[in-house]
């Protein structure tokens, strides 16, 4: 059985993940295309068999993607607003109205939601409550001053 993998086999491996890396693969396919498509232009200069081709391929894609998730990593992962999924963080500095008062804890009303707050004054229900700070999953807060 005679195989033969010409230059554009390669190309069309190449054009395939790059398709697939647009559909949302978050880069992982990216170093593989690029080694495909070096591939594609390797074996469109020099005439060499399969064996030889998937040679140059495979390291060549291992490094190409160490290289990708070692440089671009940390580069996707910065952001200028890190707490952007951290709802708790982001209700500081809220206002909200003590619906009930527990023995350790207080209910108070933002918007839509019920949240738990730890108060350091005691509170009555309907006091306005503002959100101070967030201790590990705990929620900071003191009396309104209006």
């Amino acid at each position: 059985m005679n195989i033969e993998m010409l230059w554009w086999h390669w190309v069309v491996l190449g054009g395939a993940l790059i398709a697939l890396e647009m559909l949302g693969a978050a880069g992982f396919l990216m170093g593989i295309a690029v080694a495909a498509l070096g591939t594609a232009v390797l074996t469109a200069v020099l005439p060499i068999g399969w064996e030889l081709q998937l040679l140059a391929f495979a390291p060549t894609a291992a490094i190409l993607s160490f290289l990708y998730i070692k440089r671009f990593k940390a580069f996707n992962e910065k952001t200028d607003r890190p707490q952007l999924n951290n709802r708790l963080v982001q209700l500081i500095g809220s206002e909200g109205c003590v619906t009930s008062v527990g023995a350790a804890q207080v209910k108070i009303q933002i918007g839509d939601s019920l949240w738990s707050v730890v108060c350091e004054e005691p509170v009555e229900v309907g006091d306005q409550l503002v959100i101070t700070s967030l201790s590990g999953d705990t929620l900071q807060a003191k009396k309104a001053s209006h």
